[in-house]
């Protein structure tokens, strides 16, 4: 199969989940096809090259490049959402020639479209070039999620999106969950929409936590090498819980005078920064932004409990990479079940958790910050788990699987 695919990020640009999720699939599939990808450029990364075994085009976007000139570029502000949302467009403008021309010239069979931001490429490729397309759907946030990125008061997004999913030969979610959402919307139905759950980075690498590179990250983030420790990664938006995290921490401060929350990600920095101060939590909450997958791995494993209290979640590559290091792992309400397994499997593999409540939400960390053994128990329960749920080759496998259905 020649295949090519729309997608927002890709190798060296990596900042989320998404990227993390095509650094590692994308060269398994390229393995066996002809891969072509076509994705952001702020104006600093070349316009073409052949990497992981397949081609890569990046159109420069001037609109990114001016507006990531002194920084990178912050979605949860007005200012930086508007910036990054003439960005995608002004690329996915430029992505249509190449497109055009790859179709001209018999090199594309297949084209994979990974989420809603690439709504105008998937659009031509549908109504004008007339080549398969293929939906991969790894957030909802602008159009169908209960907390949204975008305040649209007409509901377009979820129009288009919803357009061109019906459009679409196949929508692929990540989770069972979402792909039950996106049925229940008008998406398709059960033979339309599928799911084929992601791997996780570190799994299968056998990885071993280094208990002097953790102990050297906390005092260099300034943290007693016997402090409890809580560890949230994601974007700082509300999306993610990390105001509801904040509000329980308060509840365990009072209890546990010493713990202490590392807070990863780039967002919305200064709502955290706004109520860990309205709380007194200064002393207790150290914000590092963004952080690259490899020194990631050490703040994962650095953490007592490492805790994604997300409201939504499509699928939450996060908590399968801490899982992996036999981490253990406090889930918010929105965390699909295929991170958990029954009661009756023996010990959990991942503790669920009520974000909506600060009272419960703080008096279940403090239950699982003092039972050192019981999060052990966690920690190996979820590394098993995920070694055995959440497999790369099985995602590869699986997906091309739909593409050749998708091409008879």
């Amino acid at each position: 199969m020649r295949i090519a695919v729309l997608i927002t990020q890709y190798p060296p640009n990596v900042t989320a989940g998404l990227g993390r999720y095509a650094q590692v699939l994308f060269p398994l599939l390229a393995r066996t096809e002809e891969m072509s990808v076509h994705t952001l450029n702020t104006g600093r990364l070349q316009i073409w090259e052949r990497r992981d075994g397949l081609e890569v085009h990046r159109p420069i976007s001037w609109v990114l490049r001016l507006a990531t000139r002194k920084h990178s570029i912050n979605r949860e502000t007005r200012s930086g959402f508007f910036a990054f949302a003439l960005g995608v467009i002004e690329t996915n403008l430029r992505h249509l020639p190449a497109l055009w021309v790859a179709k001209r010239r018999g090199q594309i069979d297949l084209v994979c479209a990974h989420d809603s931001t690439n709504f105008i490429a998937m659009a031509f490729v549908e109504h004008v070039l007339r080549i398969p397309l293929v939906f991969h759907v790894h957030t909802t946030e602008f159009g169908l999620a209960p907390v949204r990125s975008i305040s649209d008061p007409l509901s377009l997004f979820p129009r288009i999106e919803k357009h061109l999913a019906r459009r679409s030969r196949l929508v692929v979610a990540p989770t069972p969950e979402t792909a039950q959402v996106l049925r229940d919307n008008g998406w398709g139905d059960t033979d339309h929409v599928r799911h084929v759950v992601h791997g996780s980075g570190y799994v299968g690498q056998e990885r071993q936590v280094d208990v002097q590179r953790c102990h050297r990250l906390r005092t260099k983030l300034g943290i007693d090498p016997g402090a409890p420790l809580l560890v949230f990664v994601g974007r700082l938006h509300k999306q993610k819980g990390i105001l509801p995290l904040i509000r329980a921490l308060r509840v365990v401060a009072d209890r546990v005078p010493d713990v202490r929350l590392v807070v990863v990600g780039e967002g919305n920095q200064d709502a955290v920064r706004g109520l860990v101060s309205d709380l007194g939590l200064g002393d207790h909450v150290i914000l590092t932004g963004f952080v690259d997958q490899e020194r990631l791995a050490d703040h994962y494993a650095m953490a007592d409990l490492c805790v994604f209290p997300s409201l939504y979640e499509p699928f939450g590559l996060v908590a399968v990479e801490a899982m992996a290091l036999a981490r253990p792992c406090v889930l918010g309400s929105g965390f699909s079940e295929v991170f958990f397994r029954t009661p009756e499997q023996g010990t959990p593999t991942a503790i669920r958790v009520d974000e909506s409540n600060p009272e419960s939400f703080g008096d279940t960390l403090i239950a699982w910050l003092q039972d050192a053994e019981g999060t052990r128990r966690v920690g190996e329960a979820g590394r098993d788990w995920a070694r055995e749920q959440f497999s790369w080759q099985r995602a590869c496998a699986q997906t091309l699987e739909l593409y050749r259905e998708v091409l008879g």
